[in-house]
């Protein structure tokens, strides 16, 4: 009895042994499969595509050997069950053929042989063939997990290199978008403070053209008022109608074809804002090239100096061709003879000295014009004119030119 305890003790702890090593060696493949896992991790794609290749084709030969094999196993069991069946027909035809005269036995023959066919046919189609045996084959692993992509630890020194320069452009990249990203808020930033300032100077600019605005409909109210007591308020529509012409006309020469029925005042701002483009404009041409301006301003000078003096010239055609018509007119006209008693003659009358008035106000206005807008309305022929205009405070040449 003390023998069998002592046996039992010794057991128990050969048992507490294999289990402490059960516990440590699952412990170490706990840790040996969280490794694996790392490194499977760390496993570049192309080898583990070549590596599930390899498993897909492993698979595939244990299935085709697995159903070959059973084809094999089936139609050899189909073959001996045939030739069971072929002997047994067999030992009783050689039975029969002593007992049966010859042409009975060929008939039991032929009647045995149609037998044989029929029931060789039906044991074929009672085994399965191909496709029915593939069906059953169940895919198992085998256990064999290939073999792994580290094999040397410099192996996993130069991954772990390349993840570290990876991590390293990873940083710095992101750290130039950070500082693209912060440079484009900047910029935004900015953008929106100086859209904001020029919006409140727009703003304010308006305001400040609605009060001039008012103001001057309110002096255009009071003028019509003024002039409509003097009972001049046709005298007034046609001025205004007249301005609203001229204005339109050098509006469309300045900016160009109306596209809505602007006021007088609207028009007037657009010319205004126009000319101050276009003067802006000339000053940067100058501060560039203050020779080509110089020279296109005598040009320009040239030219109204030219036209001037072909209008004149056509001017005193004109004169001449009215005065020959008129002339020839007179001599034309039927004679008409005085009758009755002929006036008397009367005393000369008292002469008194002259005073030639030349009514220059036309050139003065359009001296002002060109002072304040760049240009000038022609009363004569309304035309818009870009050069300067004749000064009629200034002596004259003998051709009635401006003497420059």
């Amino acid at each position: 009895r003390q023998d069998k305890q002592k046996m039992i003790a010794y057991i128990k702890t050969k048992i507490n042994h294999v289990q402490s090593d059960i516990a440590k060696q699952k412990e170490h493949g706990d840790e040996a499969i969280k490794y694996r896992a790392f490194l499977d991790r760390l496993t570049p794609q192309e080898f583990k595509t070549r590596m599930g290749e390899q498993k897909r084709a492993r698979k595939a030969n244990r299935r085709k050997a697995w159903i070959e094999a059973r084809v094999a196993e089936q139609t050899a069991q189909m073959h001996q069950e045939i030739r069971d069946m072929e002997a047994e027909v067999t030992d009783g035809l050689e039975q029969l053929r002593r007992r049966l005269p010859k042409k009975k036995y060929e008939e039991e023959v032929e009647s045995r042989r149609d037998e044989v066919e029929k029931r060789s046919l039906a044991i074929r189609k009672r085994y399965p063939n191909v496709d029915q045996i593939a069906s059953r084959y169940a895919d198992e692993s085998s256990g064999d997990e290939g073999e792994m992509y580290f094999q040397e630890p410099w192996q996993l020194m130069e991954i772990f290199t390349q993840l570290e320069e990876q991590n390293l452009f990873l940083i710095q990249n992101g750290q130039d978008i950070e500082q693209s990203l912060e440079e484009v808020e900047n910029t935004i930033a900015k953008t929106e403070k100086e859209m904001g300032e020029k919006a409140k100077a727009l703003k304010r600019n308006r305001e400040e053209l609605k009060v001039l605005l008012r103001q001057e409909e309110a002096k255009v109210g009071k003028l019509k008022e003024r002039l409509k007591q003097k009972g001049e308020s046709e005298h007034l529509d046609n001025s205004l109608a007249e301005m609203f012409k001229k204005v339109s006309r050098v509006y469309e020469s300045v900016v160009g074809p109306m596209e809505t029925d602007p006021d007088v005042l609207s028009m007037l701002g657009a010319i205004e804002t126009k000319l101050e483009e276009v003067l802006t404009r000339l000053d940067e041409i100058e501060t560039i090239d203050g020779e080509l301006i110089l020279g296109l301003e005598r040009k320009k000078d040239k030219d109204r100096r030219e036209r001037m003096r072909k209008f004149k010239f056509q001017e005193v055609e004109r004169e001449r061709e009215e005065r020959l018509k008129n002339s020839l007119q007179r001599s034309q006209a039927p004679v008409h003879r005085k009758t009755g008693k002929q006036i008397m003659f009367r005393s000369a009358p008292v002469l008194e000295d002259k005073r030639v008035v030349v009514d220059n106000s036309e050139e003065l206005r359009n001296r002002a014009d060109y002072h304040t807008f760049g240009m000038f309305i022609s009363g004569k022929d309304g035309a818009v004119h870009t050069e300067v205009p004749p000064d009629p405070t200034a002596p004259r040449g003998k051709d009635g030119e401006d003497d420059d």
